[in-house]
């Protein structure tokens, strides 16, 4: 089976974003894929998290928002996803316009997951990324 890398900031409201990868990583073990959560609480903690990507045998990378776009090599401005043979899936909770930014470079590993249906649209013209749709989800009481 995969081994997936989810990817969460400890920094949002009540924490949701790791939460909700938690809930992922329960069950994707439960589908007999290996899960791995690292969160992060500010910048600074993503150099640990790219000296973790950049040393695993990594089949998936799960992360919210597009954030580890940002995640340039050490002394770069280099994006590491440049250099990485590891697909990643962005998994933006609001509307892609928010993450002009981030989304405005080339990513072949990229595919980006949206909220909304009416996103895809958007990122496919203006990012021309590849993405789909993928609703919030609930985790089991």
């Amino acid at each position: 089976m995969a081994k997936i890398i989810l990817i969460a900031s400890s920094e949002t409201a009540y924490g949701v974003q790791r939460h909700l990868m938690e809930e992922y990583a329960v069950h994707l073990r439960d589908l007999g894929h290996e899960a791995i959560v690292l969160a992060f609480d500010t910048d600074s903690t993503l150099g640990p998290i790219a000296e973790e990507l950049g040393a695993q045998d990594t089949d998936l990378v799960l992360s919210f928002n597009s954030i580890l776009l940002d995640l340039c090599i050490s002394g770069t401005t280099e994006n590491i996803f440049s250099h990485l043979n590891i697909p990643y899936c962005s998994y933006l909770l609001d509307h892609p316009a928010y993450h002009l930014q981030r989304l405005n470079h080339v990513y072949d590993s990229l595919t980006v997951a949206c909220v909304d249906a009416s996103h895809i649209p958007f990122v496919e013209k203006v990012f021309s990324h590849k993405a789909f749709y993928l609703p919030h989800a609930a985790c089991s009481v």
